[in-house]
């Protein structure tokens, strides 16, 4: 068993009282999934105090929401991070080592004016029980942090928004039949707050009748797309596919609003692991995740990943005894060109990476410090301990490796 790992601390006001029920949440970034991950979230006592334990090595990041108490006494207050809100998988962070104690770490939540948006929404003629609120979404859908709050409207379906901090928003409002449906009505609005207040926004609500999602997907030479099958998996619906034909080009027809996976069918049945993804010129959301609104949409890009590499081997300590339980990853400088193996009884491993290339070795010994292989502050700050190895396509070499302790 490794030992415990605990980050704890205190969330005060901008006057030093302890502020209960702030949500104190954990991320961080697995490059093995290429995913924001959470990691887990508490709320403060009435003491203000936080604590999360059982904590594996690794790097995190930690967001504080003010607490419902605070931000209904003065909704100025904002949400906080440490070390600072994560733009980017190696964006500073806090880099926890085994076993650590990171005691105090306090936040001390601010007050921020912000600005106003104001606007109106539309609804159609006869709705038997009007909306009282929409949403309002800050952060990208799938991205390490994504805050609502919610928008009070008046019976005539006017609203007035205060203390909005600069950033980008979503704005929704769905009316849904039944809960466990998509929703029959809706309407959608992204807006961009910078330093003056906005007025004039408009949401237009409209039944749903779902739209048709075209795409292309592109193979290697030799693989023909008509032998594959698009599956978009859409969040509270059902299952949408698509054939490709021999061009690559397909459509799924009648797709709703919200977030859905995009899936690839191999011809033997099964599911292609990781395609890449891009929605007009942006990447998806999150890995295979895509952001459907009520308006047209861009074109849906899919690769097809190439076979994987399997490259075989053997860990020996400095002892020259097997390393057992241990884990070898191959990292080439993106979260596509990574592949990990534990090592058996005999310090043998098998390795997969999905393209050649050079490619830096890390080990460690204990299959429980995964979560250091998989971040990528670790990886460069690593990449020099083993020699780089060369992985061509086909038959490789075996990988005799040294464990050094590093």
């Amino acid at each position: 068993m490794l030992p415990e790992a605990v980050i704890s601390g205190k969330v005060d006001d901008e006057d030093g009282s302890p502020v209960s029920e702030s949500r104190v949440m954990m991320v961080r970034y697995s490059v093995s999934n290429n995913d924001w991950q959470q990691v887990a979230s508490v709320f403060t006592n009435d003491r203000g105090e936080y604590r999360f334990g059982k904590l594996l090595p690794g790097r995190y990041w930690l967001q504080v929401q003010p607490g419902s108490h605070l931000s209904q006494w003065d909704p100025r207050y904002i949400t906080a991070y440490h070390p600072g809100p994560p733009a980017e998988p190696d964006s500073p962070a806090l880099s926890l080592a085994i076993g650590q104690q990171v005691s105090s770490l306090n936040f001390r939540l601010r007050r921020e004016e912000g600005r106003q948006v104001r606007g109106r929404v539309i609804w159609p003629a006869g709705i038997a029980t009007p909306p009282k609120t929409l949403r309002m979404q800050s952060g990208e859908p799938g991205g390490p942090f994504v805050v609502n709050r919610t928008v009070n409207l008046a019976p005539n379906g006017t609203f007035a928004e205060r203390h909005v901090s600069p950033g980008s928003y979503r704005l929704s409002l769905e009316l849904r039949d039944n809960p466990n449906l998509p929703p029959a009505q809706a309407a959608y609005r992204q807006i961009q707050v910078a330093d003056a207040d906005i007025d004039g926004v408009v949401l237009e609500v409209k039944p749903l009748t779902g739209q048709d999602v075209a795409g292309t997907l592109a193979t290697d030479a030799g693989m023909k797309p008509d032998g594959f099958q698009v599956v978009l998996n859409c969040l509270g619906s059902k299952v949408f596919p698509a054939q490709p034909d021999s061009h690559g080009d397909f459509v799924a027809h009648g797709v709703p609003p919200g977030t859905c996976q995009v899936r690839l069918k191999e011809p033997d049945g099964r599911y292609a692991l990781l395609p890449q993804v891009r929605f007009g010129d942006a990447p998806a959301i999150r890995r295979d995740m895509i952001q459907l609104d009520d308006q047209p949409t861009s074109l849906l890009h899919i690769t097809v990943p190439p076979p994987r590499i399997s490259l075989h081997g053997s860990v020996k300590g400095a002892d020259n005894r097997p390393l057992t339980d241990g884990l070898v990853a191959l990292w080439g400088g993106t979260a596509e060109r990574y592949g990990r193996g534990s090592t058996l009884a005999d310090g043998g491993f098998t390795v997969e990476v999905p393209l050649p290339g050079e490619y830096h070795v890390y080990i460690v010994n204990d299959v429980l410090l995964s979560r250091l292989l998989d971040g990528p502050g670790y990886l460069k700050e690593h990449a020099r301990d083993y020699p780089p190895v060369t992985v061509v396509e086909g038959q490789n070499p075996p990988l005799e490796l040294v464990y050094s302790g590093k």
